[in-house]
């Protein structure tokens, strides 16, 4: 079972079951997300990304008391799943590479179905250091883990209008950078 293939209902019920001590509910929770949580955090350049992987799931169930359904359960899981990496990457002394650049691209593009060619990639990749971090957070929650600005807001504890804000700075930001960077 996928997460796409969950609805929001089903999926706030399924996490409330779990929260409520369902075993077979947190099975079902763990088929549906397993797979995304991996390829989230190999997107980082992580090792061990299963093993951190299992780490959210055990913090899941042994926190699961704590979910009220403020938030979705996509949500839910990938501000844990960002807490685990933090917590990794503060203990190894190593900070994950922000985010994926084919989105970085798209967020730049005029067009976004256009795919920016190799040298562009590359200066995306150089251009993501001129983002405040939290214009950086920004970019990685709604384009790279694809959550809504709204639940991109709740994660980063800020408001949905500051999440806007960090969004539109960020690709105004890159833009500038991008122009920049081909002139010359």
């Amino acid at each position: 079972m996928s997460s796409e293939g969950i609805d929001h209902d089903t999926d706030r019920q399924l996490m409330f079951r779990v929260a409520g001590g369902d075993v077979q509910a947190f099975k079902a929770l763990y088929e549906a997300y397993f797979s995304r949580i991996v390829s989230f955090l190999s997107r980082y350049g992580c090792s061990g990304v299963e093993d951190m992987a299992q780490e959210v799931f055990v913090r899941v169930w042994e926190h699961r008391d704590r979910f009220a359904g403020r938030s979705g359960t996509k949500t839910y899981l990938m501000g844990i799943t960002r807490n685990v990496l933090r917590e990794s990457r503060r203990q190894s002394g190593r900070w994950p590479v922000s985010c994926d650049s084919g989105v970085l691209g798209k967020v730049v593009a005029d067009d976004p179905e256009e795919q920016p060619d190799a040298d562009l990639i590359k200066t995306l990749e150089q251009a993501k250091v001129y983002l405040s971090p939290n214009q950086l957070q920004a970019i990685e929650l709604v384009y790279h883990s694809q959550i809504k600005p709204a639940e991109a807001a709740a994660l980063a504890g800020c408001s949905y209008k500051a999440m806007c804000r960090r969004l539109e700075e960020a690709r105004l930001r890159l833009r500038e950078v991008l122009e920049q960077r081909l002139q010359s």
